[in-house]
């Protein structure tokens, strides 16, 4: 179970900073504590979000034999994390008149439709390009993820556009017709929309994306927040 719950860390990009807490833990009560008392509000989420899942997990094994990756594990806590993201922010929006709540939140799709978020990631010391994804169906339920990465590191642009391109091949590998994809990269949306004439490798990766669409009638792209795409940034990461 320790192995198990090392590369949960790991595959959740924390390893280090939960390390660094257990070494200067005395108690199990320290190593909780030092988590919930980070500075950054979604770093302390993330992590009591996992150790519950590590928890459940550990749970399942003992008393249903069941089993879990460590990459469905984290999957499973962000899951969480989201939707309780998502009821926070619907509760703000039915307190706070005339805020920009809206969008800032996931929110289901509406039958028949399906809804896929995406993300990339750049990390400078790996030196490699993640991509995140995620799909969920019109309840909100977690249908399947997956990630990639590609060696070297490649600009945002080109790279974020690199993630709408797979989540739309993946989309198209899995035989779903009705989906909303969903990228918090505007800019990538906006010059989707527009003709693309140059010969860069961004303009390329575009015009793989628009092909993709012409052969998807039913498939969709749009923009969201960053905040309402914090399970796809994560798994990118």
């Amino acid at each position: 179970m320790v192995e198990f719950c090392k590369s949960c860390w790991r595959a959740a990009g924390m390893y280090e900073l939960v390390d660094e807490w257990a070494e200067k833990s005395e108690s199990m009560q320290d190593f909780v504590e030092a988590g919930i008392s980070h500075g950054e509000s979604w770093v302390a989420a993330k992590f009591c979000t996992i150790l519950w899942c590590l928890w459940r997990q550990r749970n399942c094994e003992v008393w249903e034999n069941k089993h879990l990756s460590a990459a469905g594990t984290i999957v499973l806590a962000l899951h969480v994390l989201n939707d309780w993201c998502k009821s926070r922010g619907e509760w703000l929006s039915n307190e706070t008149e005339n805020s920009d709540v809206q969008g800032q939140f996931w929110r289901k799709p509406i039958f028949p439709f399906m809804k896929c978020n995406v993300d990339a990631a750049l990390n400078h010391n790996s030196n490699y390009t993640g991509i995140g994804m995620i799909l969920r169906d019109d309840q909100g339920d977690f249908v399947v993820a997956r990630t990639m990465w590609f060696p070297g590191l490649f600009t945002v642009r080109e790279a974020e556009a690199m993630g709408v391109r797979e989540a739309l091949s993946w989309i198209h590998g899995l035989g779903i017709r009705h989906v909303e994809v969903e990228t918090d990269a505007k800019y990538v949306i906006d010059d989707l929309s527009s003709p693309v004439s140059g010969r860069s490798e961004y303009d390329c990766i575009l015009q793989e994306c628009q092909s993709l669409l012409l052969g998807e009638p039913e498939v969709s792209v749009g923009f969201v927040r960053r905040s309402a795409n914090m399970v796809a940034h994560e798994l990118a990461k």
